[in-house]
């Protein structure tokens, strides 16, 4: 009797070596950790929005870098271990992109004069991102010499002219300083006070609203001088006021509207881009430059306009002129494509 032999079963094979789990990379959670703190102090008010903005537009790369280093290192980790290293992987990309897209859009925003574009679109109340608007308001007054003429300057801000009742000059200035916090408003305050001086037979009036450097300052002046000194008006952002005057008027006007009333010298006008309304003139007037709506109204000298004016030149116009196109100006309203032919450089006298 043959007795059958068991064969044992083989070993059993043990399991393949499992590979080592790629870790998952931290470049692009701490980029945006970073930038998520910064949003929190800003929202704080920790930081101010457009100190932050500028901040950004200047230091982004920095985002870049920081993510670039923890994926080198996180790349020896992987070597060193064994480990095929993780990519930047399709969030990584939409990150980078992101970020540059960000950074190149803030730095290209900081170059822009934010100044300069409140005041073309005439912005006046606070913006977050660009921080708070701080009042004040300032008085000056000193004797104004017999026969001496007054320059008034002011880049920024409206200006209002009337007689006085005794011979000084008296100066009110109402002002509007853009800072994050009173304590440097106070500080732009102080640095961009009116200021008066007298040179020769001058006397000159600067709002002084370039003393606080790039800083949005606006100062309103409202000044009153005896009625027979003759003025010289400048400013390149704000409406200019001219009530009541026995001498010679010269304005310079950027972007505002100017209103003349009540004058028995000859006034000149330079406009850039503003409007004019003029009225009781007893003497000369000039329009020169580029202006807007010019209306003239009880002018009883010559009238001489200079320039482009691009939407409309209307008025009454006491003196009878000789018979030429430009009469039409006499109760008529004169529209864009009639403003080179009848009022481009062409002088009118009585």
């Amino acid at each position: 009797m043959v007795s059958a032999t068991r064969i044992p079963p083989p070993p059993p094979v043990p399991p393949p070596p499992m590979r080592p789990r790629q870790p998952r990379s931290f470049a692009g959670p701490i980029v945006l950790i970073v930038i998520g703190i910064f949003f929190l102090l800003g929202n704080l008010g920790m930081i101010a929005w457009h100190e932050l903005g500028r901040s950004f537009a200047h230091y982004w790369p920095l985002l870049l870098i920081v993510w670039g280093v923890i994926k080198l290192i996180e790349y020896q980790n992987a070597n060193r271990a064994g480990i095929h290293p993780r990519g930047i992987g399709a969030g990584g990309v939409i990150l980078i992109i992101f970020v540059v897209i960000m950074g190149l859009t803030a730095t290209e925003a900081y170059r822009v004069n934010w100044a300069e574009f409140r005041d073309q679109f005439h912005i006046q109340g606070d913006v977050p991102w660009w921080g708070h608007n701080y009042d004040y308001t300032d008085e000056l007054h000193q004797a104004f010499p017999a026969g001496d003429s007054l320059h008034v300057t002011n880049e920024r801000g409206a200006i209002n002219l009337t007689a006085s009742d005794d011979n000084n000059i008296h100066v009110t200035v109402h002002k509007r300083v853009n800072a994050d916090r009173q304590e440097e408003a106070d500080n732009w305050n102080k640095s961009t006070k009116p200021q008066i001086s007298l040179s020769g037979a001058v006397v000159s009036v600067n709002a002084n609203t370039k003393g606080a450097g790039d800083r949005w300052v606006s100062s309103d002046m409202d000044i009153s001088v005896p009625r027979k000194a003759s003025v010289v008006i400048s400013t390149r952002h704000g409406d200019i006021s001219i009530m009541g005057r026995e001498g010679n008027a010269e304005i310079t006007s950027q972007d505002g509207d100017v209103s003349v009333t009540d004058l028995n010298g000859s006034l000149t006008l330079n406009l850039d881009n503003s409007s004019a309304r003029v009225s009781q003139i007893a003497s000369d007037i000039t329009v020169n430059g580029r202006g807007k709506d010019i209306s003239l109204e009880d002018v009883k000298g010559g009238v001489r306009l200079d320039g482009d004016f691009m939407e409309s030149v209307n008025g009454s116009i006491q003196p009878d002129w000789a018979a030429t196109p430009a009469n039409a100006l006499q109760g008529h309203h004169a529209e864009r494509h009639h403003q080179r032919r009848a009022f481009g450089k062409r002088e009118r006298r009585s």
